[in-house]
């Protein structure tokens, strides 16, 4: 293997690969736009497959002939943007978007469990609709036969990585941050908020720091990406937290 970085980004509007050499200049760039679904009032969402294929395409695309030489890969997405998969990351949802907001009712409820007060010091988040939490518990309320069969809630990061080949992947802290059931302070799932929303934390994929080596690309994965098998797979931070960094802000009160 070479010394090129691979990175992917699996945004609300469009998927984008890109080849970095070393010094993070762009060597490649491939990009699939795709389209939301509003299939119901407060309902945002998009078809996994068809991201499937929209992932797949640009790394073919961004990696074809130099796929050797690429040291290794990362995947970011979209905060908050997650599917309920079944034991083997089969999706049992279309990913449900960041701006859905199904859930606004259930939060009403959800309040009277948790305030907003003891939610926001726990989470650094206020309990409106944006994060999963609330949305797993209305898939709980709502859709019971879904839920029967669920197994995870994964963000499209973690859906991508394991496509890539890692078997049990994990979240990282920008990305967990908007599930809207971690400890800040902690930086693990928080017992109490799980409680109050009754969700089994065995849904939750563990908590890693960005930059962990978490696995290697699968031979399916090579076959679906054009990657080359066994290319390091490295977890990473969301796409906010590295457009924040990419613009320098690496500093207390920037």
């Amino acid at each position: 293997m070479g010394d090129l970085l691979c990175a992917v980004d699996v945004g609300t509007t469009g998927v984008k690969a890109s080849v970095f050499t070393a010094d993070g200049t762009v060597m490649r760039t491939a990009y699939r736009e795709h389209a939301l679904r509003f299939p119901a009032q407060d309902r945002v969402e998009q078809d996994a497959g068809v991201l499937e294929q929209a992932f797949d395409e640009t790394l073919q695309e961004a990696t074809a002939g130099i796929a050797g030489e690429i040291a290794a890969v990362a995947v970011t997405s979209a905060r908050a943007t997650f599917a309920a998969v079944d034991r083997d990351g089969k999706a049992l949802t279309p990913f449900i978007i960041w701006q859905d907001r199904r859930s606004i009712v259930t939060c009403e409820r959800l309040r009277e469990r948790i305030g907003n007060a003891e939610y926001f010091a726990l989470t650094g988040l206020n309990l409106e609709p944006v994060a999963v939490g609330s949305k797993a518990v209305w898939l709980r309320e709502e859709e019971p036969a879904i839920d029967a069969g669920t197994a995870r809630y994964w963000l499209q990061q973690t859906y991508f990585l394991h496509r890539l080949g890692v078997e049990d992947p994990p979240t990282e802290p920008s990305m967990a941050g908007y599930y809207g059931l971690m400890d800040l302070s902690a930086c693990a799932w928080s017992p109490t908020v799980l409680e109050a929303f009754a969700l089994d934390p065995s849904r939750l994929p563990r908590i890693a720091q960005a930059g962990e080596v978490v696995g290697a690309v699968s031979a399916l994965g090579a076959e679906c990406t054009g990657l080359q098998a066994g290319t390091p797979i490295v977890l990473a931070g969301s796409d906010a937290a590295c457009c924040w960094l990419g613009a320098g802000m690496v500093r207390d009160g920037q």
